[in-house]
């Protein structure tokens, strides 16, 4: 992160998932057919401000 001289502002970023893996959060047992799974999110990229005010 960043912050200016006066700390007025801060500049962060942050990636999650970095390699971008395909991975499952959760998986429940099958039934009626259905296989239901829950993937984990993609690769994030992102950047935030905080200012005081």
């Amino acid at each position: 992160s960043y912050t200016t001289p006066n700390q007025k502002y801060i500049v962060t970023g942050y990636v999650t998932n970095l390699t971008n893996k395909v991975y499952k959060k959760l998986e429940l047992l099958p039934s009626y057919g259905a296989y239901p799974v829950l993937y984990g999110d993609p690769r994030t990229v992102g950047i935030t401000l905080t200012a005081k005010i």
